[in-house]
């Protein structure tokens, strides 16, 4: 896993010490705050900021709302919140996406990462799965490969752009040589439920988005793109295992808000964020749908969004991945 998130993970839990000193804002919240999630229900954000949403509410004393604006790769519900009031009552959930458009959509992404946001946290990251529809009768990556070679596949995504998009684009394309059609969805909730009716028959999604449907036999996860096997799917292997160990990719959920947002409101949502984090049961909710808590503070997320923003691009340009695929 990349060092950062890493560094956060093993640090998150002194995070919350270190926020409990920070200046209070008593007259804040004083009415609900809103997450504008970009992409529809059912994806990684999506489960990530229903699993949180209570836990913060109840540490700032008022209602959290989750609003789902999907579309575009997470463009559209970036370029909502950008756009809001930087009052610190709405707030971004966003994917690892939200680094890879800029680079992806250029200036059509609708939002520029750096000026028009303040990062608040990241919540919880985990790696993608390539899987297939049980229909295939395939049970190994090596198998795909092979299957692969004689055509006529095409592979689902959460949309052009997304990390899941580009793990499969550097497996299938660059790793393989393999002619896989791209089919993008709106959000990994749609790709994955695509990817269970077998249309397509294989999927590069994030694992949460795959398991229910895993655990119903409709989809059989070949390979996970971290560095270790995870513990909700022990006996799937990681990609470094089968001989790709430079294909390390992991969908990570966070909080960013508009620019302009008074830092003391952005430390006190962030601290909120941490401290649900330390509750066990939300730590287990988490731990089912594969997600590894990281939390930590703005300074650290920004820190780490650069080095995503950098890194991402050199993907996009190495794939040579598209809109129009």
């Amino acid at each position: 896993m990349h060092r950062m998130i890493r560094r956060l993970i093993l640090g998150s839990a002194s995070c919350v010490t270190a926020m409990g000193v920070w200046a209070a804002t008593p007259d804040y919240p004083n009415k609900p705050i809103k997450l504008i999630v970009a992409f529809p229900t059912g994806g990684p954000a999506d489960v990530t900021a229903r699993i949180i949403s209570q836990r913060v509410s109840e540490h700032l004393g008022q209602a959290v709302v989750i609003e789902n604006r999907g579309g575009a790769g997470g463009n559209i519900g970036a370029q909502a919140v950008a756009k809001a009031d930087p009052d610190g009552y709405t707030y971004l959930v966003t994917t690892t996406s939200f680094a890879v458009n800029p680079a992806l959509f250029g200036k059509e992404a609708g939002y520029d990462a750096v000026k028009d946001f303040v990062p608040v946290s990241i919540i919880a990251t985990q790696p993608n799965a390539i899987a297939v529809h049980k229909s295939l009768g395939i049970q190994t990556l090596a198998q795909l490969r092979e299957r692969a070679g004689k055509g006529k596949l095409s592979f689902a995504s959460p949309g052009a752009g997304t990390t899941p998009h580009l793990t499969g684009e550097n497996l299938f394309k660059i790793k393989w040589k393999a002619d896989l059609t791209h089919v993008p969805y709106r959000g990994a909730g749609p790709a994955a439920a695509a990817l269970a009716a077998g249309e397509p028959a294989v999927g590069s999604l994030a694992v949460a988005g795959i398991l229910p449907f895993v655990k119903s036999g409709r989809v059989v996860p070949l390979a996970v793109s971290s560095k270790e096997r995870i513990p909700t799917l022990p006996d799937v292997p990681t990609l470094a295992e089968l001989g790709y160990p430079d294909i390390l990719d992991y969908t990570w959920t966070a909080v960013l808000a508009p620019a302009g947002t008074p830092k003391t409101r952005i430390e006190r949502f962030g601290r909120a964020i941490d401290q649900s984090l330390q509750d066990p049961e939300v730590k287990n909710s988490l731990a089912v749908q594969a997600l590894i808590p990281v939390g930590g503070t703005p300074d650290e997320f920004g820190t780490y969004l650069k080095g995503e923003l950098k890194r991402w691009a050199a993907i996009v340009r190495e794939t040579g991945a598209k809109l129009e695929q």
